[in-house]
């Protein structure tokens, strides 16, 4: 046993071992600029190495070891460097802020220093050496760092002409501890499963709840979140100083300019219902948006409690990483119910759920993930529920029912949770109809369920008639308004979306949100479950169930129906965005028939033609926005899921199906969202820490005016109330204040509010979700505007005085 014991912990230390080295070098070989190294390699120019010594300072200084700007255009100067010099690397350390402006002059024997033989390029915090090439005779120097007064940073050294060795151990400088540590433990991983598969899953079942409360924890304490807030960072200095992996988004301006902001926006301003930060008149934070509030209505949003708990930075990694984790383990213990506890189809629909294109698109905003937790999850209280005798874990079960349906009813975006609420209500009818037999009723079930129903409707009572005015001002917008969907057989192609929806995460497209789907395989899983039904002796109930309201769902997608069933089933308010939940509806299908019987495929000589049609409605669906060479992409993909399921009585074309099907939602979905570490692209921005410093020193009303569509609610991070920070639904008395009452079919929508200062006060429309407003600076300081952020100089506008400048924006303050 001894001797058992330590071989064991030989061969982890082992795999330690390894998986260090791995990492380093996976690390190393991302992060290294080849074609630096390469001009490394073929320099054969002296090398020269540069420090303070050598420098002479022009308007700047030494102070506590960092050279810091005296004055406007601070400088170093190198003289006498009288030879070629190819190449360079800048190495500085402590910057003042996270990210300071450089530009390199050079100058031969001669010559003065020009910008035409200079070199510009950003420092980040997080860098140690920066490379740039010159390729030319040198014999002065001259380098520009930072652009204002107070700048400072420690300069380390300036290497020229840097040899392979020195461009090598200074790439280690660079290098990024974080994902080192994040490429560890993935490796580590694969070579525990690798050594025994079998096992490894085994455990990975047995403790999956631990292992997921571990991984939210892991990523919360390292602040990983997925918001493309980034993108702020990268369009006002050049880069996301916070992104470890992947690719923000810069279409999902709904998630970081509007709900991200409106999140960290109550962590600095306490929490509120009713927020005094966002816009004109209190806002209310709760009903629109779902952000954090201290209340105990919270609890219907279980995921936002992460900012009141752990603040905006680990908040947000919360936010992400629980919904994700939860979200993937509430699916696959769904799917161990309705394809009979086979755990290698349940984790593939685990897979497909929680990283499905659609669900990454939308990951952050309008709670689709939400949905699928508490429709899911109440589905699954429901199956134990009449599996227990116990009152203890029934009162238990209904408290959790309870937060489901509340927080399911706090989605609040019927375009989604109306026809989801279809696809759950058909998987409860098939359960109940299958555990009929064991259904008993009694007085102790009656009076759960009574109290159960009483606390959802009184905590739903105090939450809308809480914000009973914000729902009425939203429910009679211009825009979005009421919408009514009826059916159109013009959305035929959207059901095949799900074999494109996948390409998004790399390719092109307009709007790759509105062309993501679940990876649904349809019209396959209807047609296998038909096939199942009709071979096998037993109908299957849920088979029966599921493919009677995707029939419906198809139908009413597809066709006007009667006003009288859009008025019943309230479908009308779906919008297109029906053929999600006939997505996921298929989901269920195509795996409940391959659970249900394994040779259903193979025995059905009308599959293939199935397929073949499959593949020409795909190919050629969608020609707009797919590609030719995304179409073969496409026609393979047909060809080759239809050959598994062919053969899908044979074990291996299971797990090659398994496979094939995690590794497209992984590409199609995981790699949508980019994966970031903390906030500091946005509370090191040098605009953001002069918000907060002035807005410190004198609190007032901020307004963002000039262009600045994606900027309009920065100040509101910081906790600066904003008057046109994004309208969630009208505010009536800021039109009134500004004299503009009657301009409601402007002012009367969800809008992004773009201001002018100009010499008269007026409304139009730029979009419809985007106001254009001019006002004069007078009107301003009545509403009790005190600052105003701008991308415009308006240096000669009366009633104006410039306070502070970063990032090409202009901070004044109202005289």
């Amino acid at each position: 046993m001894r001797e058992e014991t330590m071989k064991n912990g030989r061969t982890l230390l082992k795999y330690i071992l390894y998986a260090v080295v791995l990492a380093v070098l996976a690390e190393f070989m991302m992060t290294l600029d080849y074609h630096s190294l390469l001009g490394a390699h073929g320099n054969s120019n002296q090398q020269l190495t540069l420090s303070m010594k050598d420098a002479e300072l022009v308007n700047c200084e030494i102070k506590d070891g960092k050279v810091t700007a005296a004055g406007e255009d601070p400088q170093l100067i190198f003289k006498d460097i009288n030879q070629s010099v190819s190449s360079f690397q800048l190495g500085l350390k402590s910057l003042s802020s996270s990210v300071l402006d450089v530009r390199v002059y050079y100058a031969a024997s001669g010559e003065e220093f020009s910008e035409e033989k200079s070199v510009e390029f950003s420092y980040y915090e997080n860098q140690r050496f920066v490379t740039s090439a010159i390729n030319g005779e040198v014999e002065s120097l001259r380098v520009d760092i930072g652009d204002q007064e107070g700048d400072s940073y420690v300069f380390d050294e300036l290497c020229l002409n840097p040899h392979t060795l020195t461009y090598l151990k200074h790439s280690f400088a660079n290098l990024s501890g974080l994902r080192i540590f994040l490429y560890f433990i993935g490796i580590f991983l694969l070579f525990l499963a690798a050594q025994d598969f079998g096992r490894f899953c085994e455990m990975a079942f047995r403790y999956r709840w631990v292992i997921g409360a571990i991984v939210i924890a892991f990523c919360t304490i390292l602040k990983l979140h997925g918001s493309s807030i980034g993108v702020l960072g990268e369009l006002l200095t050049g880069r996301d100083v916070s992104r470890v992996w992947g690719t923000s988004r810069s279409i999902r301006t709904d998630e970081y300019v509007v709900f991200t902001e409106m999140a960290l926006s109550q962590v600095r301003s306490g929490f509120h219902w009713f927020s005094d930060v966002w816009g004109y008149t209190p806002s209310d934070m709760f009903i629109v948006y779902g952000q954090p509030v201290l209340n105990l209505t919270t609890l219907f949003r279980p995921f936002s409690m992460g900012y009141i708990l752990f603040g905006a930075e680990r908040g947000l990694a919360f936010y992400w990483s629980s919904r994700l984790v939860i979200c993937f383990l509430v699916s696959f213990e769904f799917g161990r119910i309705f394809t009979k506890d086979k755990r290698m189809l349940s984790t593939v629909y685990a897979f497909m759920i929680s990283f499905a294109p659609v669900v990454q698109w939308w990951f952050s905003i309008n709670e689709l993930v939400e949905m699928l937790i508490f429709g899911q999850l109440a589905l699954i209280i429901l199956y134990y529920y009449v599996r227990t005798d116990s009152l203890k874990r029934k009162c238990i079960m209904v408290v959790g029912l309870v937060i489901c349906a509340g927080g399911y009813i706090m989605t609040l975006y019927p375009a989604w949770m109306i026809p989801l609420f279809f696809v759950f209500l058909a998987c409860a009818l098939a359960m109940i109809l299958e555990d009929r037999k064991r259904i008993h009723i009694k007085k102790q079930d009656v009076l759960l369920w009574g109290a159960g129903i009483l606390v959802l409707a009184v905590s739903m009572v105090y939450i809308f008639s809480t914000s009973m005015d914000t729902i009425t001002a939203e429910m009679n917008t211009v825009y979005p308004g009421a919408r009514t969907y009826a059916g159109s057989m013009g959305d035929f192609d959207r059901l095949f979306k799900s074999w494109s929806s996948w390409l998004w995460s790399f390719g092109d497209t307009g709007n790759p949100c509105e062309e993501s789907d679940f990876i649904s395989l349809f019209p396959l899983g209807m047609v296998l479950s038909l096939i199942a039904l009709v071979k096998s002796k037993k109908k299957d109930l849920w088979l029966i169930v599921l493919n009677v309201f995707n029939a419906f769902l198809i139908l009413f997608f597809l066709f006007r129906m009667p006003d009288l069933i859009i008025k019943l089933s309230l479908l009308g308010h779906a919008s297109y965005r029906l053929y999600n939940a006939i997505g996921l509806l298929n989901i269920i299908l195509l795996l409940r028939s391959l659970a249900a019987s394994e040779k259903t495929a193979a025995n059905f000589k009308l599959f293939l033609p199935v397929a073949i049609v499959t593949a020409i409605m795909s190919y050629w669906g969608n020609t707009a926005s797919i590609t030719p060479a995304f179409k073969v992409i496409i026609l393979i993909s047909v060809i080759g899921v239809t050959l598994l399921l062919l053969h899908f009585e044979k074990k291996e074309y299971q797990m090659a199906f398994a496979v094939l099907m995690i590794s497209v939602n992984l590409v199609g979905g995981g790699l949508v969202n980019p994966v970031c570490s903390g906030l500091d692209n946005v509370y090191k921005l040098p605009v953001v820490q002069q918000i907060e410093k002035l807005n410190s020193q004198e609190e007032g009303m901020w307004v963002v005016t000039g262009d600045a569509f994606m900027y309009e609610n920065l100040p509101t991070v910081v906790g600066a109330k904003t008057l046109n920070a994004v309208a969630t639904y009208p505010d009536e008395k800021l039109w009134e204040d500004l004299g503009l009452s009657d301009q409601d079919q402007y002012w009367n929508r969800y809008a992004h509010v773009s201001v002018e200062i100009g010499d008269e006060t007026k409304v139009g429309l730029g979009a419809a979700d985007v106001l254009k407003v001019e006002v004069t600076a007078e009107k301003l300081k009545e509403l009790g505007v005190t600052y105003v952020l701008s991308l415009q100089d308006m240096e000669d506008t009366t009633g104006l005085e410039q306070v502070g400048e970063a990032n090409n924006f202009t901070i004044y303050k109202i005289a």
